[in-house]
C-alpha cells in the first residue's frame, strides 16, 4: 500500500510539474513590475527603480531556474519503480507529456520573442517620428511608451532621473529586444558628440525593419522543414492503423505483452526525440555550440551597426581618431573591442592610416581597413566608405543566413533515419508481425 501511495503521489507531481509551467509574456511581467513600482505617487522613486530593475531583471533571463521537467521525469521514474506492471505505460506517457510540454514552451517562447520584436519596431518608429517633429527625448520616450509597454522601464527610468542608455541596454537583454542595443549606442554617441538623435534613431528603425523582413524570409524557408518533421511524427502511428489492414491487431500485441510495451515506449521516445532535433534545427536563433565561433559570430552581425555608427559620427564632422574612440568607448563586444585595439595603437604614437593597416589580415575587416587606410589622411569620403561596408555586410549576413535555412531541409533528413524510421519499425511493423505470428503459432 505504501508504494501504492507513493506511485500515485509521484504521478500528481508529473501531472503538476505539466500543467503548472505556463509562460507569461516576458514584457508583461516587466509592465506589471513597472506598473507596481511606479503607481503609488512622488514618494516611490525607490520603489519605482527597484522594479524597473527586477522587471528587466525578468524580461533578461536572469530568472530561477526550471526543474520542472526534471520532477515529471523523476514522477515518471518513481511511479515505474513502485508499480512494475503498469509501469512502461507511465513512462510512456510521461515522454509523451514532457515532449509537448517542451513543444509547448518553445512556440510560446517564440511567439513571446516575435511579439517583443514587433514591439521594438513599433516603439522606435514612434520615438523616431517624435524626436523628428522636435520633441525633446524624455518626452519622446513618454510618448512611445504609451504605445509600447516594452519601454515602460525606458520611461520609468527617465521619470525618476535615470539614464535612458542604460535602461535601454537592459531592456535589449530580453529576446526580442536586440535592435534596443543598436538604439542604446547611437543614443550614447549623439550625447557625447551632440550629433542629431532624430537621424540616429531613425537609421535604427530602418536597419531593425529590413532585418524584420529577412527574418521573415528565413522563416518562409523554415516552415517547410517544421510542416515536415511533425508530420513524419504521425508516421508510425499510420503504421500502427495499417496494420489492422492486414487483419492484424498490433494493439493487442503492445497491450498483451512486455515486449510490446517497450515497442512502444522506444517509439514514444525516438519520435519525441526527432520532433525537438527537428525544432531546433529550424530554429533561426540556433548559436554555434564553441565561444570562439560565437564570438565570431557576435563579431559579424554586430560589425554593419557599428560601421554605420562611425560614419555617422564621421559624418558630423569628427577626424577619424576622434570618432574611432567615441564609438570605441560606447559599443561592446567584440567589435568594440577590435576599435579599442586600433585606439590604443593611436594613442601610443601610430598613425591613422598604419593602425587601420593591422587589420589588414581579418577577413572580416580586411577590406574595409584597407580603404579607410587609404583615405585616412585626407578624410575624404570616409563615411561613404564605411556605409558602403556595412550594406554589404548586411547583404553578406542575410545570404548566409538564408543558405542555413535552405541547409536545414538537407539536416531533417537525420531525425527521419535515426529517429522516425525506428520509430516507425517499432510501432508499424514489430506488431503487426508478433500479432501476426502469435494468430500463426497460437
Amino acid at each position: 500500500m505504501p508504494m501504492e501511495w507513493l506511485a500515485t503521489s509521484a504521478g500528481v507531481l508529473a501531472l503538476w510539474c505539466l500543467l503548472g509551467s505556463g509562460a507569461r509574456p516576458p514584457y508583461s511581467r516587466l509592465n506589471a513590475a513597472v506598473t507596481a513600482g511606479g503607481g503609488s505617487g512622488s514618494g516611490s522613486d525607490l520603489g519605482a527603480v527597484s522594479s524597473v530593475a527586477n522587471g528587466v531583471a525578468v524580461i533578461g533571463g536572469v530568472k530561477p531556474r526550471d526543474y520542472t521537467g526534471w520532477l515529471l521525469g523523476l514522477g515518471a521514474l518513481v511511479t515505474f519503480l513502485a508499480l512494475p506492471s503498469g509501469g512502461l505505460w507511465v513512462a510512456c506517457a510521461a515522454v509523451v507529456a514532457g515532449v509537448a510540454r517542451w513543444l509547448l514552451r518553445h512556440a510560446a517562447h517564440q511567439r513571446h520573442r516575435l511579439a517583443a520584436r514587433d514591439q521594438v519596431v513599433r516603439g522606435c518608429g514612434v520615438l523616431a517620428g517624435q524626436l523628428a517633429i522636435g520633441e525633446l527625448p524624455t518626452t519622446a520616450i513618454k510618448v512611445a511608451a504609451t504605445e509600447t509597454e516594452l519601454l515602460a522601464p525606458v520611461a520609468a527610468a527617465v521619470d525618476v532621473g535615470g539614464d535612458p542608455v542604460t535602461a535601454f541596454r537592459l531592456v535589449a537583454s530580453g529576446p526580442g529586444c536586440e535592435a534596443l542595443t543598436q538604439l542604446a549606442d547611437g543614443w550614447q554617441v549623439c550625447a557625447r558628440t551632440g550629433m542629431p538623435l532624430s537621424e540616429t534613431v531613425q537609421a535604427v528603425v530602418a536597419n531593425v525593419e529590413r532585418e524584420v523582413e529577412r527574418e521573415a524570409t528565413r522563416e518562409a524557408e523554415l516552415a517547410s522543414a517544421r510542416t515536415t518533421g511533425r508530420m513524419l511524427a504521425v508516421l508510425p502511428l499510420v503504421g500502427f492503423l495499417m496494420g489492422y489492414a492486414v487483419a492484424a491487431d498490433p494493439l493487442a500485441f503492445i497491450t498483451g505483452s512486455v515486449f510490446g510495451q517497450f515497442c512502444l515506449f522506444g517509439a514514444c521516445c525516438l519520435a519525441g526525440a526527432g520532433l525537438i532535433w527537428t525544432e531546433r534545427l529550424s530554429d533561426p536563433r540556433r548559436t554555434v555550440g564553441s565561444s570562439a565561433a560565437g564570438q565570431a559570430n557576435a563579431e559579424r552581425t554586430g560589425f554593419a551597426p557599428t560601421l554605420e555608427l562611425l560614419a555617422a559620427v564621421v559624418r558630423s564632422g569628427a577626424p577619424l581618431r576622434a570618432a574611432t574612440a567615441t564609438v570605441a568607448a560606447v559599443v561592446s563586444g567584440p567589435v568594440g573591442q577590435r576599435l579599442r585595439e586600433i585606439r590604443a595603437l593611436t594613442d601610443i604614437g601610430l598613425g591613422d592610416a598604419e593602425a587601420w593597416r593591422s587589420l589588414r589580415d581579418n577577413p572580416l575587416w580586411s577590406e574595409v581597413a584597407r580603404q579607410i587606410a587609404h583615405g585616412a589622411d585626407s578624410g575624404a569620403g570616409l563615411d561613404l566608405v564605411l556605409r558602403r561596408a556595412a550594406s554589404r555586410q548586411r547583404d553578406r549576413v542575410a545570404a548566409e543566413l538564408l543558405v542555413q535555412a535552405r541547409r536545414v531541409g538537407a539536416k531533417s533528413a537525420l531525425p527521419l533515419v535515426t529517429c522516425y524510421l525506428p520509430a516507425f519499425m517499432l510501432v508499424g511493423v514489430l506488431p503487426i508481425i508478433g500479432s501476426l505470428a502469435s494468430e500463426y503459432f497460437g
